[in-house]
């Protein structure tokens, strides 16, 4: 993944965009026995990304809250899976003033 911009989107790196912050570790799931076993509670809090809606929405349309703490629970991991690196590649050719 390459280097990013802190007012980008993690995923189509556009900029100039409202951010939400992303947690890859979905607060739901903080609860259950394998993800405390697996990650800090630190961790769990701290690891955040920031998506623009289109593929924060795109992001949880796509994946489970569990898919995404069980394998998706890194940005480059996020990046890469098929359907939201396909989103992304596209929203990433459209421009910021365009409602996705």
């Amino acid at each position: 993944m390459a280097a990013r911009s802190a007012d980008a989107c993690t995923l189509c790196r556009r900029q100039n965009l409202p951010l939400q912050q992303h947690h890859l570790i979905p607060r739901c799931q903080h609860k259950k026995r394998a993800i405390r076993q697996r990650y800090s509670r630190e961790e769990m809090k701290s690891r955040l990304v920031p998506l623009c809606q289109a593929c924060h929405r795109t992001v949880h349309v796509t994946l489970t809250e569990a898919q995404l703490a069980r394998d998706y629970a890194t940005a480059e991991a996020l990046a890469a899976q098929p359907d939201i690196a396909r989103f992304a590649a596209w929203a990433a050719r459209q421009p910021a003033d365009r409602r996705i």
